[in-house]
């Protein structure tokens, strides 16, 4: 594994321009990396996208395409909603999104 560091051996330097981070604020691992990039001071090195929050169809005029998952909003759109009404991340219209109700272990935010 590599790490960015200012060392002079480092195989990757913290560097403008060289790293972009894309999250979605509904996402806690994405937020840790906003946090991170925070505390060390790295706004000026890493840049960021912030997608939409709302889980949509990643290509909607494919019928067979059933894959869902954060997308870039449109500022100019109306905001996206889920099928209950909610700006949510995880919306009900897609079955692989409804949780198993015969899981008894724990949950996880996907």
């Amino acid at each position: 594994r590599n790490w960015i560091e200012t060392s002079p051996t480092s195989k990757f330097q913290p560097e403008a321009d060289r790293y972009h981070l894309y999250v979605a604020m509904a996402c806690p691992w994405a937020h840790r990396t906003l946090m991170v990039r925070a505390l060390k001071g790295l706004e000026d090195v890493i840049t960021v996208t912030v997608v939409h929050p709302v889980w949509r169809k990643t290509k909607p005029d494919d019928v067979s395409d059933k894959h869902t998952g954060w997308v870039f909003g449109n500022p100019d759109a109306p905001p996206f909603k889920n099928t209950i009404g909610l700006g949510g991340p995880f919306p009900a219209a897609y079955e692989i999104n409804q949780p198993d109700p015969h899981h008894e272990g724990t949950f996880s935010i996907r």
